[in-house]
């Protein structure tokens, strides 16, 4: 029983915590696309809630993140607005995503060395610099 509880209590500050960097971060990707603040908040409501429907237990993306930002907006852009469109293929990306989640893909990450994952950050950080602002 007490177990149990000390996993309630994690669970919800964990909860907690993550909405606490969820939240401004929703707020400037929706300002950020062109959509709103409150389209920002929806989607990290909606994806958070997705996430903890699905209750995988292989970690999966579910909040806002820089470099899905960058992604979404050249859609976005090379859809001409078609909003419609956007959603579509994001729909699609995300049911590829969790066909990768329920296999033994995304165990390999522990092969890649940490500098490569900083420099791939790293590189979208400065694509966005240099064609976004």
């Amino acid at each position: 029983m007490i177990k149990k509880i000390n996993t309630i209590k994690g669970d919800f500050f964990g909860g907690v915590i993550a909405s606490i960097i969820a939240f401004p971060q929703a707020l400037a990707f929706g300002v950020a696309s062109g959509l709103g603040a409150v389209a920002g908040i929806w989607g990290a409501i909606v994806l958070s809630f997705v996430g903890a429907i699905l209750g995988l237990n292989c970690p999966i993306i579910s909040g806002p993140t820089g470099p899905s930002t960058i992604i979404i907006a050249n859609i976005y852009a090379l859809m001409s607005g078609d909003i419609s469109s956007v959603f579509l293929i994001l729909a699609f990306s995300a049911i590829i995503q969790m066909i990768i989640s329920i296999t033994s893909i995304p165990s390999l990450i522990k092969y890649i060395p940490s500098q490569i994952i900083a420099l791939i950050l790293g590189s979208l950080i400065c694509y966005y610099f240099l064609f976004h602002l």
